[in-house]
C-alpha cells in the first residue's frame, strides 16, 4: 500500500516539470528570446541532467535514495522561486541548469528505489509511467493557463508541488541497506549486450524519442505564436501528447508480446515520422492535437522499453536506469540545441524535418544492434 507515494511522487514531479517545461519557453519568448536561446534553455537542463543521471543512479544503488530525492525537489523549488523575484534571459538559462541538476537528484533514485522495493517490475513500471505521464500532462494544461494570467503562478506552483514531494517521500517504503553492487559496463559489445541486444535497442529508440520530444517542447511554442496560437491551446496540444504517453506507457506493460519485437517498435518509430510531417506541412490546430497524439502514444512505447530493458536484471539497477535517464538528457539536450540552430538559419518548421532524419538513423541502428544481438539471443533461447 505504501508504494503509493512513489507514484503520487512520480505525479506531482511531473507537474512541476510541465509547468517549468511550458511556462519557460513562453517566458523566454515574452523577453523577446531568438529561436537560439529557446534551444539553449532546453540544452542546459539537460547538459545537467545526463552528465548527473548516471551519478545519482550510481549512488542510489549504495545509499538511500530518500536524500538524494528530497535534495532534487528542493533545488528545483528554490530555483523556481528565484526566478520569479529576478526574471531575465541570463537567469533563465542559469536556472534551466539547475533544474537539470535537481531532476537528476530524483528521478533516477526514485526509479531504482521502486526497482528495490517492488515484487513485481513490470506492473510497477507501468503505474509509475501512467503516474508521471498524467502529472506531465496536467502540468502542461496547467502551465499554458496559469501563464495567461500570471506568468509568476507557474513557478509559485512549481515550488508548491516539489514541497509536496518532500513530505510525501517519508511515507513510501524503506529501502534495505544495499547489497554490495557488481559492475556492468553496457558498451555496445560488452557481454550482456550481446546477450540481450535489446537494452541497446530501447536506449537507443528512447534517445531518438527525446531528440524528437525535447525538439518539439523548445521550439514549436515559438511556431504556434506565429500562428497565433495561444498559450492555453499550446498547453492543451502537451497535455494531449502527455496524456496518450501516459496511456501508452503504461498499456504496454502488459502486452508482453510486444516486449522483444524489433519490427513492433519500428512500426512505433514510422508513426513518429508521420506525426512530425503533418507539422511540418499543416497549420491546421486540430491536426496538430492529431499529430501530438501519435507523438504522445510513440513515445511512451519507446520509454517504457528502455526502462523497462534497464531495470529488469539484478545487477546494476541503479547504472542502468542512470543511463537510461542520462539518454532522456542526451536527446533533450541535442534536440532543442540542434534544432534552435535550423531554425535560426531556416525556418521554424525545418527542425522537425530533422527530427525525421534523426528517427530514421535511430531506426537503422536498433536494426544493427539487433542483428549483432542475434546469436546471444538464440543461445539464451
Amino acid at each position: 500500500m505504501r508504494h503509493i507515494f512513489f507514484y503520487l511522487n512520480a505525479f506531482l514531479g511531473d507537474i512541476a516539470v510541465g509547468l517549468n517545461m511550458i511556462c519557460i519557453p513562453l517566458l523566454a519568448i515574452k523577453m523577446q528570446a531568438s529561436p537560439v536561446v529557446l534551444g539553449f534553455t532546453g540544452f542546459l537542463s539537460s547538459l545537467t541532467y545526463l552528465t548527473f543521471s548516471p551519478i545519482f543512479g550510481r549512488l542510489a544503488d549504495r545509499k538511500n535514495p530518500l536524500y538524494l530525492t528530497s535534495l532534487g525537489c528542493a533545488l528545483f523549488a528554490s530555483s523556481a522561486l528565484f526566478l520569479v523575484f529576478f526574471p531575465s534571459i541570463p537567469l533563465i538559462l542559469l536556472i534551466m541548469g539547475l533544474v537539470g541538476l535537481g531532476t537528476s537528484m530524483f528521478w533516477s533514485p526514485l526509479e531504482v528505489w521502486i526497482a528495490r522495493t517492488t515484487s513485481d517490475l513490470r506492473k510497477s513500471i507501468g503505474y509509475f509511467n501512467l503516474s508521471w505521464c498524467v502529472g506531465l500532462s496536467i502540468g502542461s494544461l496547467l502551465g499554458g493557463y496559469l501563464f495567461q494570467k500570471d506568468w509568476r503562478f507557474p513557478l509559485f506552483s512549481i515550488a508548491f508541488s516539489c514541497l509536496l514531494i518532500i513530505f510525501f517521500l517519508f511515507f513510501c517504503p524503506k529501502v534495505s541497506p544495499p547489497q554490495e553492487v557488481k559492475e556492468v559496463n553496457d558498451e555496445p559489445n560488452s557481454g550482456e549486450s550481446k546477450r540481450n541486444p535489446f537494452i541497446l535497442i530501447g536506449w537507443t529508440a528512447n534517445f531518438v524519442g527525446w531528440f524528437t520530444i525535447g525538439t518539439l517542447r523548445y521550439l514549436f511554442p515559438k511556431l504556434a505564436v506565429e500562428l497565433n496560437i495561444s498559450p492555453f491551446t499550446i498547453g492543451l496540444l502537451t497535455f494531449t501528447m502527455a496524456i496518450f504517453q501516459a496511456i501508452s506507457s503504461y498499456g504496454v506493460g502488459f502486452m508482453v508480446m510486444f516486449h522483444y519485437n524489433l519490427g513492433f517498435l519500428l512500426i512505433v518509430q514510422f508513426l513518429m515520422m508521420l506525426g512530425f510531417l503533418i507539422i511540418i506541412l499543416s497549420s491546421s490546430i486540430p491536426l496538430f492535437f492529431l499529430s501530438f497524439t501519435l507523438l504522445g502514444i510513440c513515445i511512451g512505447i519507446a520509454y517504457f522499453f528502455s526502462l523497462f530493458y534497464s531495470l529488469e536484471s539484478e545487477e546494476g539497477k541503479g547504472h542502468k536506469s542512470g543511463i537510461h535517464e542520462s539518454i532522456v538528457g542526451a536527446g533533450g539536450l541535442l534536440g532543442p540545441l540542434l534544432g534552435g540552430i535550423v531554425a535560426q538559419y531556416s525556418n521554424l518548421r525545418m527542425p522537425f524535418t530533422l527530427c525525421i532524419f534523426i528517427l530514421s538513423v535511430g531506426m537503422l541502428l536498433e536494426v544493427i544492434w539487433y542483428n549483432m544481438g542475434k546469436g546471444g539471443l538464440r543461445n539464451n533461447g
